[in-house]
């Protein structure tokens, strides 16, 4: 009897735990792709499995990421620094994104987003970026060019 009493109330804790973020990235991803909104979900996990706040959506990194995304892809080049708009500090005062900011990117052949976020969170750079308590909001890019899939996650220290 015990035993089942804890396990009813590991139980409730992990769903109150677990709703809010649901919550959350449902709203946020009325804005997004199902490839953009899985990308910040499961982001957004990573930082909840390690007491970091949840990122919200930010138009103005989800403005950039898609653009740098795109120009990625039909370009073919993997770069924070585009031939065409410059570097990443300079898309950011393009695209009016507020606070600190920072960049993760990435590309694949049919590259999921489950795969890029395991990726990500084994190189040192971009998991100090998905986990910077600093960073407030963010925005996904994805594009595609033939089998080469490409995502850039822009962060932002702003809400």
């Amino acid at each position: 009897m015990i035993n089942k009493f804890r396990l009813i109330v590991l139980s409730s804790l992990t769903v109150s735990l677990i709703f809010p973020l649901l919550v959350l990235a449902q709203d946020e991803c009325k804005k997004m792709s199902q490839e953009t909104c899985e990308v910040l979900e499961r982001t957004n996990r990573e930082r909840d499995q390690r007491g970091r706040p949840p990122l919200s959506f930010n138009k103005q990194c989800q403005a950039l990421a898609m653009a740098h995304a795109k120009d990625m892809a039909v370009n073919r080049y993997l770069s924070h620094t585009s031939p065409r708009f410059g570097p990443f500090k300079k898309r950011v005062k393009r695209f009016k994104v507020p606070g600190v900011t920072g960049e993760n990117v990435a590309y694949g052949s049919h590259l999921p987003p489950a795969g890029v976020l395991e990726n990500w969170m084994k190189s040192p750079g971009h998991r100090k970026n998905i986990l910077q308590e600093k960073f407030r909001s963010m925005g996904v890019g994805y594009a595609i060019n033939g089998s080469l899939t490409y995502y850039v996650q822009c962060f932002s220290s702003a809400p």
